[in-house]
């Protein structure tokens, strides 16, 4: 009893009437059979499951479950089975939205407490979290996102995102998730965290490491840029279309050389990089035959956040932070 009176529900619910009345607007006592079925298979993880505000295929796959122990215990009839699994449920409307500063980044404070701590805990915990982020940092992000947006809308681009990652510590100290929260088709998406974003030649930093650390070569060895053929008729181009000679590490990466770059990443080996990319914090370079020489070019999707933090360890003399939106707790 005291847990069924106690327990987090999710929504911000503690206890079955709590519940009852932030999911379907009525008291715990006329809950039927479905409704209450629906609430108690939301208990192993609230918001993941929650109908309103989580996933709603979930929630019913947890009744299911629920509904069918019941009946296993003889505790229900098949025909109040059948009839509760059927049965469509209305909710009450979610509470609106308070307008705040950088969403995004405080939905990732919310999902870093509650996979350090647990969500019931944080939601009775009554702490009080000083996270790392800057306001007035934050500000000048979101604005030149606004404007970068803008400003390259006739090469089709709708959506942008920024992250500042603090290199000593790995506290972000700006996050902009998206444009615009509030756009209904992609506001609430965070391409900040998004692991289907290919980096492109913001990856080939971590290939000249990744060979500079294995001393395969140096900022001053020799690499020719011109028309090579790497295989199986896999002959890249620059992004404009010259050629220029040799040239040393040190200028092709300045001036971004696509040549120069799958060759260091033929050299030091595809699997030795990915390796260093997963040193920096990268986690989604998978192991096998998915990954070839076009992984130089930043052909293989890396969350932005992860690929900031992987030039913070660099900015970092080559120490590892995870990174973090939480500075302290009290």
């Amino acid at each position: 009893e005291m847990y069924l009176n106690s327990v987090y529900f999710g929504e911000g619910a503690f206890g079955i009437e709590n519940a009852a009345q932030t999911y379907f607007g009525t008291s715990a006592a006329n809950l039927d059979l479905a409704q209450a079925s629906m609430l108690i298979g939301l208990l192993p993880a609230p918001s993941a499951y929650s109908p309103i505000s989580g996933d709603s295929a979930k929630a019913k796959t947890r009744q299911i479950y629920v509904l069918g122990r019941m009946r296993e215990e003889m505790l229900i009839e098949s025909a109040a089975q059948t009839t509760a699994l059927n049965q469509s449920l209305s909710y009450a409307p979610p509470k609106p939205e308070e307008q705040q500063r950088a969403p995004h980044f405080a939905l990732m404070v919310k999902e870093e407490l509650e996979a350090k701590y647990g969500e019931e805990r944080i939601a009775r915990s009554g702490y009080v979290v000083k996270t790392s982020l800057n306001l007035g940092w934050q500000t000048i992000a979101e604005n030149a996102v606004a404007n970068q947006v803008s400003r390259l809308a006739n090469n089709n681009v709708t959506n942008g995102s920024v992250v500042v990652i603090d290199p000593k510590t790995g506290e972000i100290r700006a996050l902009v998730g998206s444009k615009d929260w509030n756009n209904d088709v992609f506001g609430k998406f965070n391409i900040a965290t998004s692991k289907n974003r290919q980096p492109g030649s913001s990856f080939k930093p971590l290939v000249y490491a990744s060979g500079i650390e294995a001393r395969t070569f140096s900022a001053v060895t020799i690499f020719k840029d011109q028309a090579t053929d790497f295989g199986g008729g896999y002959m890249p181009k620059n992004y404009d279309l010259r050629y220029r000679g040799d040239v040393t590490l040190r200028r092709a990466l300045a001036n971004s050389l696509n040549i120069p770059a799958i060759d260091a990443l033929k050299q030091v080996g595809i699997e030795n990089t990915a390796e260093t990319a997963r040193k920096l914090g990268v986690s989604t370079l998978d192991n096998g035959d998915s990954l070839n020489l076009s992984l130089a070019l930043g052909t293989a999707p890396i969350p932005l956040v992860e690929m900031t933090n992987a030039y913070a360890v660099l900015a970092n003399a080559g120490q590892f932070n995870r990174y973090t939106t939480v500075s302290q707790i009290t």
